[in-house]
């Protein structure tokens, strides 16, 4: 086990209805909030209104700033950051999902910043202060709600760039399931696919000794499986969003990477493909790579792959082989399939390879790195993301 330096700053408040008290929350870290939302929806079901009416009561102003698309882009961070500037905004209040949720944190830095905010994400300086940040969660996914990254693109030069900074952990973040029971299913089930992925990229590694994480990863994979399940049958069962939720929120707010060796490369190639393919939906294109990817790696470490099969996807037995290595694949591939995510390159409209070698330089940052490598369980070169991207134009494990 590695050792621990760990703190979560961010306070969590999950119930019903409880968006309706943002104002509460907001006034305690300001008296000037941004909103930062993305389409209509959040408009059409009321609950902007009613975060409003929360913000107006507890005597706080606000200002709108909406147009939050997936795969947020720099443009709007820049345009948020002015206006905070120009408004002497205190607080930034993000009520959406992740792409919200990065676009708030990009903002934050950006309106106590003299230049540029793309400068944090080209440079990774850390930033000498930002803005408070509150979130009202709608779409439970990404995690984001209470970690210190933020993922911003600049499509303009088709970079997409994952960021880290404590600075930008959210003060605070209300997860209210009443809001997710309107949710498309490809949003919420693409958003499955990434919070299985931030406990996958950390439960797959080399560090011996991390027993009572293993087990975290595995009750968290679990709980997310049968919640989705559950979701899928009945959108409007509160407490099996709500355990979706907390189970996305645990993904990726430290605690299952404790004392682990995380690996991350499903997350830089995924960042890499849908930069160059923006319309691609960052869960969607997980669904594709992560089983890719473990049919290139899983000879690096059979025991933990074996036990991924056993403890999570539930293939009978116990024994510790490639067999039920790739038994354990199959299922996942097979569970992905069930919630009607894309198997292949090719089901997420990618029908060729010309960009491939482009993509793979691009998570591998090759044109600042030649020899860089990503990934910690097996290092990948740029040659060897290409062979993953063409191994994900297949759909089956190879026996």
């Amino acid at each position: 086990m590695k050792q621990i330096d760990f703190c979560n700053k961010t306070r969590l408040i999950l119930a019903p209805d409880e968006h309706k008290k943002a104002g509460k929350y907001a006034a305690e870290q300001g008296n000037h909030v941004l909103i930062v939302y993305g389409g209509g929806s959040l408009k059409r079901s009321g609950a902007l209104d009613a975060i409003e009416t929360s913000l107006s009561q507890a005597g706080v102003s606000f200002t709108e700033l909406g147009g939050v698309k997936g795969n947020p882009d720099i443009g709007l961070v820049r345009q948020g950051s002015r206006l905070c500037q120009e408004q002497k905004i205190n607080v930034i209040l993000a009520c959406g999902g992740g792409s919200v949720i990065d676009t708030a944190k990009g903002i934050a830095m950006g309106a106590l910043y003299d230049g540029d905010p793309w400068d944090f994400f080209q440079t990774g300086q850390q930033p000498q202060q930002a803005l408070p940040i509150g979130v009202v969660l709608t779409v439970p996914a990404s995690g984001s709600e209470s970690s210190s990254g933020a993922v911003i693109s600049c499509t303009d030069s088709n970079e997409k760039v994952l960021y880290g900074s404590e600075k930008i952990r959210p003060a605070f973040c209300i997860i209210d399931p009443t809001l997710f029971v309107t949710l498309p299913p490809q949003q919420t089930f693409t958003g499955v696919c990434d919070m299985m992925s931030h406990v996958l990229e950390r439960y797959f590694s080399h560090e011996p000794g991390c027993d009572l994480t293993d087990a975290l990863c595995e009750a968290v994979i679990g709980t997310i499986i049968r919640s989705a399940k559950d979701v899928q049958r009945n959108p409007h069962d509160l407490t099996a969003w709500s355990n979706l939720a907390l189970g996305a929120n645990l993904a990726h707010n430290g605690t299952c990477g404790l004392g682990r060796e995380a690996d991350w490369a499903c997350h830089f190639m995924e960042h890499a493909v849908s930069a160059f393919y923006p319309s691609v939906a960052h869960g969607a294109g997980l669904a594709v790579l992560t089983p890719a990817w473990m049919e290139y790696v899983y000879r690096e470490n059979v025991p933990e792959f074996s036990r991924f099969a056993h403890r999570m996807m539930q293939v009978p037995g116990d024994e510790e082989s490639e067999e039920a290595a790739r038994a354990g694949i199959q299922a996942f591939r097979d569970l992905l399939a069930s919630f009607g995510l894309p198997a292949s390159m090719s089901d997420l409209g990618i029908t060729d390879d010309s960009l491939f070698e482009k993509i793979a330089k691009s998570a591998t940052y090759y044109d600042r790195a030649p020899a860089y490598c990503i990934g910690n369980l097996k290092k990948l070169s740029w040659q060897d993301v290409l062979a993953i991207l063409h191994l994900a134009e297949k759909t089956c494990v190879q026996k």
